[in-house]
């Protein structure tokens, strides 16, 4: 079965492209998704970091979600051998409700209040698409990320702003976020070093994925 993995930065697609090379970059691409099918996938998987809702996680926590809610409200229950698959080679993975959103979630209160209103764990912005395009071709989907930032940590500018078209780290233009606001430093260190621990996690589950779609 052709998997399809659409991710949201360049170093998500790095990890992804170990497993297949059915890749998508789906930054600014609302057609990542689309783009897999019409190369042959018949599965398609969001696959990357996330930022956690729920206070509970932390970073590097795996995401094997069971459901997903778009920012309208809209729901899509997983139930697929994938997803069975995934959840038994990682039984610690969280399985609750994801937030597809189609905005960035940064600040800690919109955290706080998207998981007080829906029960949501964790976001991301990638996921609403793949979900979509997935309904749209009749073919199944699921979601395997990873926690990066935490409930209690909101996204530095630097960390909002210094991502390019190709969804790279633009290294100019963190600096010149720094250089508006240098209090952000400390934060953008600790976001920096939740992410690393995030694509860690992801990296480490490649052999497990090889495996699932050989």
């Amino acid at each position: 079965m052709p998997v399809g993995f659409v991710c949201g930065f360049k170093a998500e697609q790095r990890i992804a492209a170990q497993i297949t090379p059915l890749t998508a970059l789906g930054w600014r691409n609302p057609d990542a998704a689309a783009s897999l099918i019409r190369r042959g996938a018949t599965f398609l998987v969001s696959f990357g970091i996330a930022g956690a809702l729920s206070p509970a996680l932390c970073a590097g926590n795996i995401l094997i979600p069971s459901v997903i809610m778009t920012s309208n409200r809209r729901c899509l229950e997983l139930r697929n051998s994938m997803i069975e698959n995934l959840q038994t080679i990682f039984p610690t993975g969280e399985t609750g409700i994801h937030y597809a959103s189609d905005t960035l979630v940064a600040s800690v209160s919109d955290k706080r209040d998207i998981h007080t209103e829906t029960g949501a764990l964790a976001v991301d912005m990638e996921t609403a698409s793949v979900m979509q395009h997935a309904q749209n071709a009749s073919i199944p989907c699921a979601v395997f990320r990873t926690v990066a930032d935490e409930a209690g940590d909101a996204l530095p500018p630097a960390a909002i702003q210094g991502l390019n078209a190709q969804g790279a780290v633009d290294p100019l233009a963190v600096a010149r976020s720094i250089l508006r606001h240098p209090a952000q430093v400390p934060a953008l260190i600790r976001t920096g070093r939740l992410s690393r621990t995030a694509l860690g996690a992801l990296q480490a589950s490649v052999p497990a994925w090889k495996r699932i779609v050989a």
